[in-house]
């Protein structure tokens, strides 16, 4: 009987002692589940932080040959390609895109609040190069308008944004980009880079494609800038046609080119008859605008590749590449017959009744080896 009953409590004991080692089993289970998930979760987190790290370090190693392209004097026409390659090769996303605001024009005073895409990395969802978007239009448009940068995040908490993606009509709407940065210069929006499908989208990386849409505005603003420049310098300020300076160096080009093509060349030059009579009878400001007039009227009737420029008072010079002689003639007869068929302000007061221009054509070499034999 005392052995039964000590074999009881042994059993009861075995019992407890079990139920609390399996609850403590248990408990160290989940101890661990919560362990190995906390690992996990830091190893994730040290994997993002190591991929930011390798970002970061390849970014400040070209950092330097970004900036010295960026700083340097670069073709306006070359700049949103080179923007678009610095992009890709800091970043690797699956598309990129860079949009430029246009410039405002005299005919389309509000041409400049639309972007439109001067260049892209894999043109797939329709997107192609000459595409436009208006100021506050999609992503790119709200990026541009409130100059910030925007992810992926922002566009679906916005419901706008995103039911601006179903719109047919415009591919730059449907664009599925994961970061877009404004390119900003003085307060003003000259552009955009749209990114997609890029990796994990972070603070770090925000960071860094600001940075280079900040240095890519500066560069935006000096190519416009050193353009308009070189413009100005090479335009004659009243009749927007080439000043002698400049119209003679193209002339000398032309020649050396002729020359290593052997390929034809003519000039073309005219001036207008008793124009110092016109300007005495009808004063200097009336003369000014006959020349803005007479030379907008020589532009429209040559061809694209043929060159004019003022190369005097009232005197117009244009050369024409790849023309024999006998084409220059018909060049030059269309010409005079246009400005003989305008009745320009005050003709009627020149002594013949009407306004007329004489002028003549040589040919390349064999009525000149040089610019002032042409001449």
């Amino acid at each position: 009987m005392s052995g039964l009953l000590a074999l009881s409590v042994v059993s009861l004991s075995l019992f407890f002692w079990g139920r609390k080692n399996r609850a403590t089993l248990a408990e160290t289970v989940e101890k661990l589940a919560a362990s190995e998930s906390e690992i996990s979760s830091i190893r994730g987190l040290t994997d993002q932080l190591q991929r930011e790290s390798q970002l970061l370090m390849s970014f400040v190693r070209e950092f330097p040959q970004i900036a010295n392209k960026l700083g340097s004097e670069v073709d306006p026409r070359e700049l949103p390609g080179l923007l678009l390659h610095i992009t890709v090769r800091c970043f690797n996303p699956w598309q990129a895109v860079v949009l430029l605001r246009r410039q405002r024009s005299k005919t389309e005073p509000s041409r400049n609040q639309h972007l439109v895409v001067a260049a892209v990395a894999r043109s797939g969802q329709g997107v192609e190069l000459g595409h436009e978007i208006q100021f506050g239009q999609g992503i790119l448009g709200s990026a541009a308008e409130g100059q910030q940068v925007m992810t992926k995040q922002d566009i679906d908490r916005d419901a706008s944004l995103a039911s601006s993606r179903r719109d047919p009509d415009n591919p730059l709407l449907k664009l599925d980009a994961d970061l877009v940065a404004p390119m900003v210069f003085r307060g003003e929006t000259v552009g955009v880079i749209a990114l997609s499908e890029t990796a994990r989208i972070s603070e770090a990386t925000k960071g860094m494609l600001r940075v280079i849409c900040q240095m890519g505005a500066l560069a935006v603003y000096n190519a416009s800038a050193y353009s308009e420049m070189k413009i100005t310098a090479q335009m004659d300020g009243l009749t927007r046609l080439y000043n002698k300076t400049h119209i003679t160096l193209i002339l000398a080009e032309q020649i050396y080119e002729a020359e290593a093509r052997q390929a034809p060349l003519s000039v073309f030059m005219f001036d207008i008859d008793h124009f110092k009579n016109y300007n005495d009878t009808n004063g200097h400001d009336a003369g000014d605008q006959l020349l803005k007039e007479l030379s907008k009227l020589a532009q429209e009737n040559v061809r694209r590749s043929d060159y004019i420029g003022r190369f005097g008072g009232e005197e117009v010079l244009i050369v024409l590449p790849n023309t024999t002689k006998q084409q220059a003639h018909i060049v030059a007869e269309k010409v005079r017959e246009r400005i003989a068929a305008l009745c320009f302000p005050f003709d009627k007061n020149k002594p013949l009744g009407v306004l007329r221009v004489s002028g003549g054509v040589e040919r390349y070499p064999e009525e000149g080896l040089d610019t002032t034999c042409l001449v």
